[in-house]
């Protein structure tokens, strides 16, 4: 991409992910099941030309807006048919993966990573995905070689500032309309269960509380419980505020929904017990780099993360070059400025409403590497840097399948494409309000925002192609 202009705008093509990896057994099992997914969507244009009906000719504007909502109703129509095509994909991988056939979790993965999971499956898929993540596998390996060390490096877990984020958070949940209307059930918590509170933190009867006020109570502690847990087990990871953000994230899809039937203390306990291990997985996924999977570097230290800001602020030059030298000027772009920190580690945890989070979980949570090449699927040396440019390879066998990289090789495009969304709206503001703005970025569709993405992606791959080739002529 030249450095002096943007590219125009174009019409993407929305790439499709890869299926996964499928063994000699179940390969006719989940090829059904994947011939269930929908096709893609044609296209509504609508064309204004005279027609000539029962009542007489039709102008050009009349007909153009009778196509329009003829093709609106026939949208809408695809929209539904598509979304009950998938949960029915989806029940049936579900009910596969339950009987044994592990590899319908890479049938939920490519689901995942190209339509999005149904909001109401996600507490039953999300915990296959996290289970089957192969960066999760990868993690586990490590922390099982260094489990004897893990004795001897105990730290002290800031407990006040986790109950201080969480009740942050319950504030400014509050305020915003992209959170459920409730809060989760009485799903953690019995009757004749005290709640703990912090030093200095006085704890009510809960004769005193209602049933809404219990159920945050129960939800805020299981969330500390995960957050201390996972802290305590991996001590050369230090506590980020982010970490309330992505446990009550888990949380919101997966303890059971508002107004269901009170569980037994075994479901409690159950409950807190999957939100702990689904955090766990979650940060090995967001903090996984190959630097740190071989003990070279510890997480969430200044080293990966300042490479990987360095690396987004090169990309940002190159394709977005008139936002990066607005930013720059407003000193926007220094790699010391919190927002890119919280953006490009933390995955805009906290800056994206609900709908957009989630979506985008379900495209990270759907990664599954190298999927054509061998039943192993190994993740390669080079994947998941986040800090440079994501190996150049060539297409899968299905041409159109898109390319597997880790979410920390992703992320930064997703990043430039949420940037490339608001740049008009960017360049009118000054130091203080883009501050601000960035905090709340605009509310874009996350689907446009993924293959608005891999245009970057495909750019820069081009861009390094020709670099390669000025460098070798």
């Amino acid at each position: 991409m030249s450095s002096q202009d943007e590219k125009p705008a174009r019409k993407d093509k929305a790439p499709k992910p890869a299926r996964g990896p499928i063994s000699k057994r179940s390969s006719r099992f989940i090829e059904q099941l994947n011939k269930r997914l929908p096709p893609p969507q044609p296209s509504t244009r609508t064309d204004s030309v005279v027609e000539v009906t029962a009542s007489g000719p039709q102008t050009p504007q009349a007909t153009g807006r009778s196509r329009a909502g003829s093709h609106a109703s026939t949208r809408q129509a695809l929209i539904r048919h598509q979304v009950e095509q998938t949960r029915e994909s989806v029940l049936s991988l579900l009910a596969g993966y339950e009987s044994g056939f592990e590899t319908a979790a890479n049938g939920l993965a490519s689901i995942a990573q190209k339509y999005g999971i149904i909001p109401e499956l996600r507490q039953k898929v999300w915990p296959i995905l996290l289970e089957t993540h192969p960066l999760v596998k990868l993690s586990n390996e490590r922390d099982t070689k260094r489990s004897v060390d893990l004795f001897r490096e105990r730290t002290e877990v800031p407990t006040k500032k986790i109950y201080d984020e969480i009740a942050h958070y319950r504030r400014r949940e509050k305020n915003s309309p992209f959170t459920r209307s409730t809060t989760p059930p009485r799903s953690l918590v019995s009757s004749n269960t005290s709640l703990k509170s912090p030093a200095g933190y006085p704890s009510p009867p809960l004769e005193a509380l209602d049933d809404e006020a219990i159920d945050e109570m129960a939800t805020n502690e299981a969330v500390k419980s995960a957050i201390v847990s996972f802290l305590e087990g991996h001590p050369t990871i230090k506590y980020a505020d982010r970490m309330v953000h992505v446990c009550f994230t888990l949380a919101d899809w997966l303890l059971p929904l508002p107004n269901a039937a009170c569980l037994s203390q075994d479901d409690h306990v159950k409950n807190a017990a999957q939100l702990n291990r689904a955090f766990c997985q979650m940060m090995h996924i967001m903090t996984w780099s190959p630097s740190i999977q071989d003990g070279k570097e510890a997480q969430l230290d200044g080293g990966v993360t300042r490479r990987r800001i360095n690396h987004f602020l090169d990309l940002l030059g190159k394709s977005l070059p008139e936002l990066s030298m607005y930013m720059r000027t407003e000193a926007m772009t220094e790699p010391s400025e919190n927002w890119l920190n919280m953006w490009l580690q933390w995955w805009c945890v906290r800056e994206l409403k609900r709908p957009q989070k989630a979506r985008l979980w379900d495209f990270y949570l759907g990664y599954r590497p190298s999927i054509h090449k061998s039943a192993e699927a190994p993740v390669q040396r080079l994947d998941g840097d986040g800090e440079q440019d994501a190996p150049l390879r060539s297409k899968t066998p299905d041409k159109d399948d898109l390319e597997q990289y880790t979410p920390a090789d992703w992320h930064p495009y997703v990043c430039l494409a949420l940037l490339k969304s608001a740049k008009d709206q960017m360049q009118e503001l000054d130091w203080d309000e883009m501050r601000s703005f960035l905090t709340k970025p605009p509310q874009v569709e996350m689907q446009i925002v993924l293959r608005e993405a891999e245009v970057f992606r495909e750019e820069h791959k081009e861009y390094r192609i020709q670099e390669l080739l000025k460098r070798n002529g």
